[in-house]
């Protein structure tokens, strides 16, 4: 009996997770504007980047998750950056800028880093 009621159980629990999936997607709206320094002290624009293939990982230095994450996207960066695909950090909350730049160097986070702002980190 606690054999059968274990699949019914897990019978269940699937075909709700199925059932979330058919769900409509949220609406799709363009990326916000954005204008931020990088910190190299140049300024990135969505406009630049306009007409590429970006990947944006947005992250703070005291995020658990963020930097499990960080190693995946090296090393995504690595096999297409002759590709055109650009990898892109967007670091928040992490302190001074040369804080971050040796963060950066190191945990050797090849792709470029921007300094996200409370107006992006907001939306």
């Amino acid at each position: 009996m606690q054999r059968g009621g274990a699949a019914v159980l897990t019978a269940l629990l699937m075909s709700a997770g199925l059932a979330a999936c058919r769900e409509p997607l949220a609406e799709v709206r363009a990326a916000p504007s954005f204008d931020l320094p990088d910190l190299a002290g140049g300024k990135v624009s969505l406009t630049s980047l306009k007409g590429r293939v970006v990947v944006l990982d947005f992250w703070a230095t005291w995020c658990g998750p963020c930097l499990k994450e960080i190693p995946d996207y090296a090393e995504f960066w690595h096999k297409n950056q002759g590709r055109g695909v650009e990898v892109i950090g967007v670091v928040f909350d992490s302190g001074e800028p040369q804080e971050i730049q040796d963060f950066v160097r190191e945990n050797r986070i090849p792709y470029r880093q921007l300094l996200g702002d409370d107006k992006l980190q907001d939306i």
